[in-house]
């Protein structure tokens, strides 16, 4: 079902700060731009909202046309997209990877045809990209690593032990997650009982994985969740704990907002899909036109937290989950 890991790998530096606002360029007059996302689910809600973060900006831009490509969480499906995308004929890819391995050999199908790819979240080991468009992951993490450290800290409870439900340890921006979360937590006396990695990132997958840490841990006083589905089934499993225990997320959705205003999650470090997706789009506008991109764009979060979240929940509604249905 989900894999545990044994040694953490560190990531490197984080990217330059977030470029904001977009340049007015346009492509030569009349062109319809076609363009390929292929996302590792379209099923997930995050890349559901990228998808949107870029149909929207198609919108604003003109003429353009988005082809959206689901694959089923595999890295080979990935593969097969990428391949109907170029048969196609499309100008240009932008890819959310299913794996940073994986992506390299997308990004060399793409380059023998001449298709320029810019990279949506989770990275690539190697390979050329037109642009990366990136979250703060470490920076997000240790943002809420540090709200969690200060809200036990006030309970006296710094001698317990902290668990991970992390996504894979495989993408570049699981690692950074995991680091950042973990630098926070040093020199506070908190010891990290475990990190569990992820598989189909499924409710059902983590409401077996926090039960299992609750029966093996005793001393567990705070559970970090890295995905949307674990935020969900760690929040319903502790609802019904008679244990108190801390639980704090990173990527956030509507049902994290209201877990938060509840009482059931202190925190949660948000994600911008919809700035993601634009900033991609966008990239490869200014590519066509001419101008010269960002090679990498970093987007900064939003920690939402008990102290803020009912100020914060207008822009969330416009940056993080428009359009969700919820």
């Amino acid at each position: 079902m989900w894999k545990k890991i044994i040694a953490i790998v560190l990531l490197g530096s984080i990217y330059p700060a977030f470029a904001g606002g977009i340049a007015d360029t346009s492509p030569e007059q009349g062109r319809t731009l076609r363009i390929a996302y292929i996302a590792p689910s379209l099923s997930i809600q995050f890349w559901a909202v990228v998808q949107q973060g870029i149909e929207r900006a198609a919108e604003e831009y003109g003429p353009a046309e988005i082809l959206s490509m689901d694959s089923e969480n595999t890295s080979e499906i990935q593969l097969q997209r990428a391949g109907d995308a170029i048969n196609q004929n499309v100008d240009a890819i932008i890819i959310s990877p299913v794996s940073t391995s994986s992506c390299v050999q997308v990004q060399n199908a793409a380059a023998e045809a001449g298709i320029p790819v810019v990279i949506c979240d989770i990275g690539t080991d190697s390979g050329e990209y037109l642009s990366f468009i990136d979250s703060n992951n470490s920076g997000g993490a240790a943002a809420v690593g540090l709200y969690l450290v200060t809200m036990l800290a006030d309970q006296n409870r710094l001698n317990g032990q902290v668990a991970v439900i992390a996504i894979s340890q495989e993408r570049r921006n699981g690692r950074a997650r995991t680091e950042g979360f973990i630098s926070a937590l040093e020199g506070a006396g908190l010891t990290i009982a475990e990190v569990v990695e992820a598989e189909d990132y499924s409710v059902s997958e983590a409401e077996s994985i926090i039960r299992e840490l609750l029966e093996k841990y005793p001393d567990l006083t705070a559970v970090f969740t890295q995905y949307y589905g674990a935020n969900i089934a760690v929040g319903s499993v502790l609802s019904h704990s008679s244990r108190e225990i801390l639980h704090v997320g990173f990527d956030g959705s509507p049902e994290d907002v209201q877990a938060i205003k509840d009482g059931r999650m202190v925190a949660v470090s948000m994600q911008q899909p919809v700035l993601m997706g634009r900033e991609a789009f966008y990239s490869l506008v200014r590519y066509f036109s001419g101008g010269n991109g960002q090679k990498e764009i970093t987007v900064p979060t939003i920690l939402v937290t008990r102290e803020n979240v009912y100020e914060i929940e207008r822009q969330l509604k416009d940056k993080v989950y428009p359009d969700t249905g919820r």
